[in-house]
């Protein structure tokens, strides 16, 4: 049963700017249906349900997600999915990042990333586990490429090229052979079983570097679609409060909206009307970590702005805005220019040994379908508390 167009612009609105990811959970219409089934929980009244909202007008470069309504079919919540991956990359998929080059770059990737991490040591973003665990990963990635290509090195001489294998070990050309041999097998084993994971993650951080850089104008240009995309709903009679939520890396969509950077010149009348943001997931500590002056002299262009970040510990990428502290939750524990953030922590999971192979399922966890658990509570309720209950 869909809404009425009507009705439903004078509810609150909510844009989900997605994570990089292709998963079923990482849409805004998965995002409606466990808020809805959320609200139902926390109020012993009434049943909210996510219904079609297909005849629901939606300005460019937004799309139309599930309405949320009460048993009365009286809309509570409008849904839209602001999809900017497009804007990061020409080649990039609309559900998912294209693959970068290849083994080489991602090598290339993970030893620029060990290096900058020696140099950023000392900084607080990150505690000192996580910081092992992203240099035992990267240290990883890096030793498997090298490992392929010593067994393509290999893979040559055993085919009657006159290449002196045993001079690199130091050692006599039967035992170099031998040594090669195992070589060969294990990584092209281990390359093969990784490989796509590999190139994925590569991926990912490549436009991590091209956002944070703003190379293009990339950040820029994101932000500027969404501006007009809030704009537009006011032009289109849209009266309900804003409310923008970021997964992962849209969560830095999220922030340079609300937060541009000092050369970004926006205005502010298209953030008037955002009355609070949620982080989930938000690698802002990460890049932080690598980027200290990532959060340079930005200026909040909605001061009051209410800001809440839901992060879970044994996700590596996900960020508390505490320094030197990845467990530790709390309010106010990080301003930014008069906004504050208040830190809520989701599930008893902690950073452990190894835990950089297991992150992505933690990364991944954060609320999938209406009958699982979930960090959504805390979003819900603040939508209940804002509508209005029925007569008595």
């Amino acid at each position: 049963m869909a809404v009425e167009v009507g009705g439903v612009k004078a509810a609150p609105v909510l844009i989900f700017a997605p994570g990089l990811g292709a998963g079923s959970a990482n849409t805004a219409e998965a995002l409606a249906a466990v808020l809805a089934e959320e609200m139902t929980q926390a109020d012993a009244c009434r049943v909210f349900t996510a219904v079609s909202a297909a005849e629901v007008p939606a300005p460019p470069a937004l799309t139309v997600a599930p309405t949320v309504v009460d048993g009365e079919n009286r809309p509570i919540l409008q849904v839209f999915e602001y999809d900017y991956r497009n804007a990061l990359d020409p080649s990039t998929a609309p559900a998912t990042p294209s693959v970068v080059g290849g083994m080489v770059k991602s090598v290339v990737l993970a030893v620029r990333g060990l290096v900058h991490l020696a140099r950023a040591w000392r900084r607080p973003a990150k505690g000192l586990r996580t910081k092992v665990q992203l240099a035992a990963g990267m240290a990883a990635v890096g030793s498997l490429g090298f490992g392929v290509l010593i067994a393509g090195y290999a893979l040559l001489a055993t085919l009657g090229l006159d290449l002196p294998l045993w001079m690199w070990l130091g050692t006599e050309e039967q035992n170099a052979t031998a040594t090669f041999g195992v070589a060969t097998t294990a990584s092209a084993l281990t390359w093969a079983g990784v490989r796509r994971r590999i190139l994925a993650l590569a991926a990912v951080a490549d436009r991590f570097i091209r956002y944070a850089h703003n190379d293009d104008s990339v950040a820029s240009t994101i932000t500027q679609r969404l501006d007009s995309a809030v704009v537009q709903l006011r032009r289109n009679g849209w009266t309900g409060p804003v409310h923008l939520l970021g997964y992962c890396f849209g969560s830095l969509v999220v922030l340079d909206a609300v937060l541009p950077r000092a050369t970004d010149l926006h205005g502010h009348a298209a953030m008037d009307s955002v009355q609070q943001i949620w982080t989930v997931g938000s690698p802002l500590d990460i890049v932080r970590l690598y980027a200290p002056s990532f959060l340079a002299g930005r200026t909040a262009r909605k001061p009051d702005v209410s800001w809440c970040n839901i992060f879970n510990e044994a996700d590596i990428l996900a960020s508390n805005l505490r320094d030197a502290d990845d467990a530790g939750a709390g309010a106010g524990s990080f301003e930014l220019n008069g906004v504050r953030a208040e830190s809520i922590r989701y599930t008893g999971e902690a950073v452990g040994p190894a835990r950089l192979l297991v992150t992505a399922r933690a990364h991944s966890a954060y609320w999938s379908t209406p009958d699982r658990a979930n960090c959504l509570h805390p979003v819900a309720r603040a939508f209940l508390a804002a509508a209005a209950r029925p007569a008595s």
